[in-house]
């Protein structure tokens, strides 16, 4: 029986150094199996959820209308790499971190705080073989103050 793995971890996206290709970047813990189910079976559905909402039909202009839900998402199908160098594993959290955090600026304490924790993570990367977007948006003439917008959390 093929077992599948899901997990909601945040990723990046870079180049590969050697290819000039697409990757994206992460990690886990070390003690989520996960990693151990690439290391196995690297082929890998990754979907970045982007920003969706609930559109209330009071929302319109013209009635009656219907609830809908819009969306953004990213589907990206390739091969995953579970790293076992440790300062690529490192290099590619502080690229996240600068990517999510910009403004943070780290020192000696925090960069030797991450190094303590880097034995318990294991980084990977996803060469990217495919990746389709899609979009959903409600393009009805909406008032011009929205009621019942709310994003979903």
């Amino acid at each position: 029986m093929k077992r599948y793995a899901h997990s909601r971890i945040p990723v990046h996206t870079a180049t590969d150094e050697t290819t000039g290709q697409p990757v994206i970047t992460g990690h886990v813990a070390r003690s989520n199996d996960h990693w151990r189910t690439w290391k196995n079976s690297p082929l890998t559905l990754c979907v970045i959820d982007g920003a969706d909402a609930y559109v209330t039909p009071k929302s319109y202009t013209s009635q009656p209308a219907v609830p809908t839900w819009n969306y953004s998402s990213a589907t990206v199908t390739g091969h995953v790499t579970v790293a076992e160098d440790t300062d690529k594993t490192r290099e590619d959290l502080l690229d996240l971190l600068a990517a999510l955090e910009p403004e943070q600026m780290l020192g000696e304490a925090e960069l030797a705080y991450y190094d303590k924790l880097l034995p318990g993570i294991v980084g990977f990367r996803l060469a990217v073989r495919s990746c389709t977007y899609k979009e959903k948006v409600r393009r009805a003439p909406i008032r011009s103050r929205p009621v019942g917008y709310r994003a979903h959390s």
